[in-house]
């Protein structure tokens, strides 16, 4: 993969040391923490600088790609998403992403997640993305909902998040169903 993929507002790209302040910044928020299980709450300069550290050994390995999210009228990483597992047998994968508070509603993470799909489906060649978010991670779905995913399912009660259990929701995208939803977006 390349070192960038420009997009109108953000930029993909892999994510550098000195990255470690501004994904600590943004990722060191309880709502967010309340609905990403994975993120812990503090989130420290440590965790930061152990997730850029394992993100650039993934990447290498083609497990996972993990991309900051440079907001271009800042410079900084406002957030992260992530290509997880992509199967080169069965051609699919998993995304995730999150988005500092500062930064929300405000289409930048729905961007992203239009070029990482992009991304998959055109050099990756994948045929199907797969996301799966907390039920009450309403925001997350919505953003999902919007670019196209399809609710596919509920595994009730599945995850176990500080004492309590949240069902996870299942959603899913098409190659053939992005690129239709993207010409009728491109022909309006």
């Amino acid at each position: 993969m390349g070192q960038r993929i420009l997009g109108e507002r953000v930029i993909l790209r892999k994510l550098k040391k000195s990255d470690a302040r501004d994904i600590r910044d943004n990722a060191n928020d309880i709502v967010l923490t309340r609905h990403i299980p994975q993120v812990p709450y503090p989130y420290r300069l440590k965790d930061a600088k152990r997730f850029i550290k394992e993100a650039g050994r993934d990447g290498k390995k083609k497990e996972r790609f993990d991309f900051g999210i440079e907001y271009v009228d800042i410079g900084h990483v406002i957030g992260v998403i992530s290509l997880i597992g992509p199967d080169p047998k069965e051609r699919t994968a998993d995304i995730g992403y999150w988005v500092g508070r500062n930064y929300r509603n405000k289409g930048l993470g729905g961007e992203a997640l239009n070029l990482l799909l992009d991304y998959a489906f055109k050099e990756l060649k994948l045929r199907r993305i797969s996301a799966w978010v907390l039920d009450a991670n309403e925001a997350s779905a919505n953003v999902l909902r919007k670019n196209g995913f399809k609710f596919e399912g509920r595994q009730r009660k599945s995850v176990l998040h500080r004492r309590k259990y949240y069902d996870e929701l299942l959603y899913g995208l098409l190659k053939e169903d992005y690129y239709k939803r993207n010409r009728r977006k491109c022909a309006a």
